[in-house]
């Protein structure tokens, strides 16, 4: 790559990397700060949420128990007589008109009612106006006294026509009959015996709920699941005959003030907020007083979503995870959508805000909160992505500064280097031509900045390498024959010192006929040996191409070789095994390490093998002595001789033996910074570890 591609790859590398860090960072910072935000606030408002729906709750839970009391005290009243009036088939209306007069102060209530102590609605705070049913349309039967009900064909009756002030209730088909056309605010539902008509049968979405006066239906004649409830005022409910010995509401409201939510009718999904307490005639538990409201309050209070933006919502919960409070972004879902409360994280001692899946599926931040004395639980949720929108934006935006950036950085880059690259494709092109030996080239330039100096050393020198040049040429011709002249040198010095070291060893030699001592003679015939181990190392240097380094696999080949010559006596004859790797020595290393092996080979050869000994085995035991040689990864060059012989005395220390052989062997290690290990295992091994600083040393 050239010089000005790197120059241009370094400055966009350099923009992009820092364009990306700041951007990853800025992210991170931004996110949880904005996230932190989210939090406090979803804490704050799901605070005052709170505080809100308890003060609702408890302004309900004083009112019933308000009403209760003073039920109380009316029922005390009746009993002492201070109150008279005949109880009888009007009772409950009489009661009714009480309750009304006790609730009319508390806005919230649209239905109180007063439940006996089996659990039966014995009256209710409305009263209905009676509706009168007069005539409004056409008589399609004129005189409805000569009508055969039994042979009249209701489906070709125009039913938009009939006067219901006449008809016999009793005899209508209200399986044939067009409902639809049925103006019901003239209907007297009073008269129609729910009871004994199967209302699944009938289409009643044909009916118009909101014309009729929905005080004049028994519920307790009827299961009306298919009614459309939305429709009804269910306030004008006629309750009566109502059975809730079996609901919470009374069963818990027996006990004391009791908040939860009434079920108005089989299937129902309307969230309607009951709110009871016991009442008492003496000490005696007379019933339980029921309130009925506050559930549009409940949801006006979750549909403020103030500060939620567009994707968060508040809503209720009930214990078994139903919603009570109209979802945002589902249909019909009070009573219908459940919650999955155990996808909520749990709070510790405070109340915290985490980021969890919604019951939609969608990653929130949100926190909720038990309505204490309620089995309820407020919910409040916000969008994450809508949180982090502002960080969306952020890196949107230092992305689009990134690329920009880029395009300055390749732009600048681009002229910058050229600028640059100019002086040094100059240099390199009078580089290229000093390497072909052109050595006039000029290279110098007129810039003042660190390549234009450079460019006028370079030219100096290469005037001063002509110059040089010239020189070494002239001094060359001569030190080639002075560096054959020393090769020359060092091959007759290593020649003469084998020479001398040879005519030492014969000198011993000659010199051991005439001793008739046989330990002086045996110390001449070491000392000879040992001086023909070091003649040995000269010849090899001699005869090398290399006069520094002797290859020592080689030397203890021949050492082997000498050793054996001089050894060949006994039975059987001793076997020398060398398994060596190709190493190097210098002089200074080759020298010991040539007598070590030298003296314990021979020591192996003299006394490991006895003629004793070797009798005493079969004829399938080779005597042997093993040799290696090996340098490891960390320069320890590991040197071993080894024998499957006798073995050393028990007691034989090499430090302490007063033997030669073995004290020259550890003087010789000490001078090489070496250790020397003794194993007495099937024979004796001498492993020798010496550090090497140099590899090929």
């Amino acid at each position: 790559m050239s010089i000005r591609k790197k120059i241009l790859a370094t400055i966009l590398v350099v923009v992009l990397i820092t364009a990306g860090v700041a951007t990853f960072v800025g992210r991170a910072v931004a996110t949880d700060a904005l996230e932190d935000q989210a939090k406090d606030h979803v804490l704050a408002l799901t605070e005052a949420k709170t505080r809100a729906i308890e003060n609702l709750l408890e302004y309900q839970r004083q009112s019933v128990q308000s009403l209760a009391g003073q039920f109380s005290a009316y029922l005390g009243m009746l009993q002492d007589g201070t109150i008279l009036f005949d109880f009888g088939a009007e009772d409950d209306d009489i009661l009714s008109t009480v309750m009304r007069s006790l609730t009319d102060s508390n806005s919230y209530v649209w239905q109180a009612l007063y439940l006996n102590q089996d659990g039966l609605v014995e009256a209710s705070s409305f009263t209905p106006a009676l509706q009168s049913n007069a005539n409004a349309g056409g008589i399609v039967l004129d005189d409805w006294s000569q009508v055969d009900y039994s042979e009249l064909d209701w489906a070709a009756v125009d039913a938009a026509q009939l006067d219901w002030s006449k008809v016999d209730y009793s005899q209508v088909d209200w399986y044939q009959i067009d409902l639809s056309r049925v103006d019901w605010s003239l209907v007297d539902l009073s008269r129609i015996d729910l009871s004994r008509i199967d209302i699944s049968g009938i289409d009643l979405s044909h009916i118009d709920w909101s014309l009729i006066d929905i005080s004049q239906i028994d519920y307790g004649a009827a299961e009306l699941n298919a009614v459309d409830w939305s429709t009804i005022d269910l306030g004008r409910a006629k309750w009566s005959r109502s059975d809730m010995r079996d609901l919470d509401i009374y069963l818990k409201g027996r006990e004391g003030p009791y908040v939860g939510n009434l079920p108005m009718y089989q299937g129902s999904n309307d969230f309607v907020l009951a709110v009871s307490a016991p009442f008492y005639a003496g000490d005696q538990l007379a019933g339980v007083m029921v309130y009925l409201g506050g559930e549009d309050e409940l949801c006006a209070i979750a549909a403020d979503r103030s500060g939620l933006g567009d994707t968060g919502e508040v809503y209720l919960v009930n214990e078994e995870g139903f919603m009570l409070t109209p979802s945002r972004f589902v249909d019909d879902a009070v009573l219908k959508q459940v919650v999955p409360m155990s996808d909520m994280p749990s709070h510790g001692e405070g109340m915290e805000a985490f980021a969890h899946t919604s019951y939609m599926g969608n990653e929130v931040i949100g926190t909720h909160c038990p309505i204490p004395g309620t089995p309820w639980t407020v919910v409040v949720e916000k969008s994450r992505s809508e949180v982090l929108q502002p960080v969306s934006d952020l890196t949107r935006t230092m992305l689009w500064m990134m690329f920009g950036l880029l395009a300055l950085g390749g732009v600048l880059g681009a002229f910058f280097s050229s600028k640059m690259s100019s002086s040094i494709l100059k240099l390199r092109h009078g580089a290229e031509l000093i390497t072909q030996g052109d050595w006039t080239v000029n290279v110098a330039t007129d810039s003042r900045d660190e390549i234009g100096q450079l460019s006028r050393s370079i030219s100096a020198m290469t005037a001063n390498l002509q110059q040089s040049h010239s020189e070494l040429q002239r001094y060359s011709s001569g030190l080639e024959d002075r560096l054959a002249e020393r090769d020359v040198l060092l091959k007759e010095i290593h020649h003469r010192v084998k020479n001398n070291l040879q005519i030492i060893s014969s000198l011993l030699n000659l010199q051991k006929h005439g001793i008739t001592d046989e330990p002086s003679r045996s110390a001449f015939e070491e000392s000879g040996r040992r001086v023909q181990s070091m003649a040995l190392i000269h010849e090899q240097l001699y005869q090398s191409g290399d006069l520094a380094k002797i290859e020592f696999k080689k030397y203890l080949r021949n050492l082997a070789d000498n050793l054996v010559r001089t050894y060949a006596t006994g039975s059987r004859e001793i076997a020398i095994n060398i398994e060596a790797e190709d190493v190097s020595l210098s002089i200074d290393t080759a020298v010991p390490c040539g007598l070590m092996v030298n003296e314990l080979i021979t020591n192996s050869m003299k006394y490991a093998f006895p003629e004793s000994w070797q009798e005493s085995h079969s004829s399938d035991y080779t005597p042997e002595i093993n040799v290696g040689l090996a340098m490891s990864d960390d320069q320890i060059l590991t040197l071993v001789v080894a024998d499957n012989g006798i073995g050393l005395p028990e007691d034989l220390e090499i430090d302490r033996t007063e033997t030669l052989g073995l004290q020259l062997v550890t003087s010789l290690a000490s001078q090489l910074s070496a250790s020397v290990e003794v194993e007495r295992t099937e024979g004796t091994t001498f492993r020798i570890r010496i550090p090497q600083s140099d590899p090929s040393a």
